[in-house]
């Protein structure tokens, strides 16, 4: 957050409850066992494209870059790592 902080709206680290995604198992890809190939959710939130854009930038800077490369071998594993581009959509509730 030190070097791409200034770029996001909002920032998530999201942990299954394994007893309620038992329910859906198919959709969450549980082993026989029970287990999840993930152990995290990180949900990183930017108003608009640009700030994406701006933190990508910043990411490429020689500078940041390489601490933020090791700092992420510290605790992801890059091989079975996913990043989606999702937009969010929000109602009213009733």
């Amino acid at each position: 957050m030190k070097h791409t902080g200034q770029f996001t709206s909002a920032y998530h680290r999201n942990y299954p409850l394994t007893e309620f995604a038992r329910a859906g198992e198919n959709l969450a890809r549980a082993d026989a066992g029970g287990e999840y190939s993930y152990d995290c959710i990180t949900e990183v939130c930017f108003e608009d494209r640009a700030a994406l854009d701006a933190m990508f930038a910043a990411l490429a800077d020689p500078r940041i870059g390489p601490v933020i490369a090791a700092d992420e071998d510290e605790f992801i594993d890059k091989a079975s790592m996913r990043a989606l581009l999702c937009e969010t959509t929000s109602r009213e509730q009733p």
